[in-house]
């Protein structure tokens, strides 16, 4: 979730830079990504299956359109 955080972090820093929340294809993407991510979780916690961390694996896809770097954060849990 951090990573996620990080990237509307950085939308708000545009935002404050620039005055505006103009978005490109990218950034609606990742905004799209970021909402889907934040659904699925409150969708699991709801279910109240005592694991929600479980559904991580599902979100990886979403992980990757918000950072590109998110393959290499799995690679470095992997070894572990």
């Amino acid at each position: 979730m951090l990573r996620v955080d990080n990237m509307l972090h950085a939308m708000n820093m545009k935002f404050l830079e620039q005055g505006s929340y103009a978005l490109n294809a990218e950034d609606m993407g990742k905004l799209q990504a970021a909402v889907a991510i934040y659904k699925r979780i409150r969708e699991e916690i709801e279910k109240e299956s005592g694991h929600p961390e479980l559904v991580i694996d599902e979100l990886t896809e979403l992980m990757f359109l918000i950072d590109p770097s998110y393959s290499y954060a799995l690679e470095i849990n992997g070894d572990n």
